[in-house]
């Protein structure tokens, strides 16, 4: 519900009249552009365009906001071409972030961070990384997820109370994803670690130990 909630306030947001931006804000906005400037992406499924702070993706419209000095303020980058036919979005805060996967039918998911796609494209592996302060604006809680490309379905999550994904993440086919996950010592151990989300016949489940279905290349 939070998800759709704040796809509603963005859309409801693109069709009123955008705020005045100070000289200030406008200038900061223009300075972190050339700093962290939109990925020069090709084959995008839908159009995309920048109009100084506002990028347009699809239907949807983001607006930058704010002076990142300070607490009020957004950033909205696009990133990538995801599977499915969809944009991902990079957002930025004073303290935080998210993700944002568009679709061509004016869809917008928050999902809190870059997904790793399958090989086949048909899933997305998220983890909620140290790098996006372990949550996401939307208040997502769950540490990892799995979410189906095709209709952005979240298919599988999993919570736990401390965990900080590492940069490896490898999908073993379209069945089985290897991470490495690290926990406060209650439910995982202290430190880094590898751990595998594998399909199985009813459910994704969790493994901390390789599953055949995994060890093949």
């Amino acid at each position: 519900m939070l998800g759709i909630f704040a796809v509603t306030a963005m859309l409801y947001q693109a069709r009123d009249p955008l705020p005045r931006a100070t000289t200030a804000e406008t200038k900061a906005i223009a300075a972190d552009l050339r700093v962290r400037p939109d990925a020069a992406l090709t084959d995008l499924p839908f159009p995309v365009r920048r109009d100084g702070r506002i990028l347009e993706v699809g239907a949807i419209r983001f607006v930058d906001e704010g002076d990142c000095d300070r607490p009020q303020c957004a950033r909205y980058r696009l990133d990538a071409v995801l599977p499915g036919g969809h944009v991902g979005v990079r957002a930025s805060r004073y303290e935080s972030g998210d993700y944002w996967v568009v679709g061509n039918a004016g869809d917008a998911t928050a999902i809190g961070g870059k997904p790793v796609a399958s090989p086949s494209g048909r899933y997305l592996f998220v983890g909620l990384r140290d790098d996006l302060n372990g949550e996401s604006d939307t208040g997502i809680p769950n540490s990892i997820a799995l979410w189906r490309s095709r209709d952005m379905q979240r298919v599988r999550a999993v919570d736990w109370p401390i965990v900080t994904l590492k940069a490896f993440v490898a999908w073993h086919g379209d069945g089985c994803v290897e991470f490495t996950g690290q926990g406060g010592g209650v439910t995982l151990p202290d430190k880094p670690r590898p751990y595998w989300l594998v399909e199985e016949p009813i459910d994704w489940v969790l493994h901390d130990t390789a599953p055949s279905a995994c060890t093949a290349p």
